[in-house]
């Protein structure tokens, strides 16, 4: 059997590597992230409470107040009208309204501003709303 040296070892392990790296690249560059599904499990995530329920009819407060903060959010990223964001979150058997969207997003822009848990939640979602931007720009 031949001696292989470490040094040619090295050089196809790295070979190898970045082959693979590259391919993992092509591959996320060609998929089509949903930032609505990504942020909207992130908030839930971050605020403790499911996705189903924060896009229910439910009027526990903290509910309301994290379904607020992803209209709040689904703002920021869209740009879009009430009606669009109403649109997005509404499910079979609960639709919100324009006018509760932005109901909504008023009260969320005052808990932002006054209350330090909700800007500290919403600073964490703005940095995950500005990294997706970047990535698609």
């Amino acid at each position: 059997m031949k001696a292989v040296s470490s040094d040619t070892v090295c050089n196809s392990v790295t070979t190898i590597c970045n082959k693979r790296k590259n391919d993992l690249n092509l591959l996320l560059s060609q998929m089509d992230y949903d930032i609505q599904d990504i942020i909207m499990s992130y908030i839930a995530n971050l605020c403790n409470v499911r996705v189903s329920d924060m896009l229910s009819s439910c009027d526990n407060v903290t509910i309301a107040q994290v379904r607020w903060l992803v209209w709040y959010a689904l703002r920021q990223i869209y740009n879009d009208t009430y009606e669009k964001i109403a649109q997005r979150t509404s499910l079979d058997g609960c639709t919100f309204t324009s006018f509760a969207v932005g109901k909504g997003i008023a009260k969320m822009t005052f808990l932002i501003n006054s209350v330090p848990q909700w800007g500290y939640r919403w600073r964490l979602v703005d940095k995950v709303i500005k990294r997706y931007k970047e990535e698609i720009n």
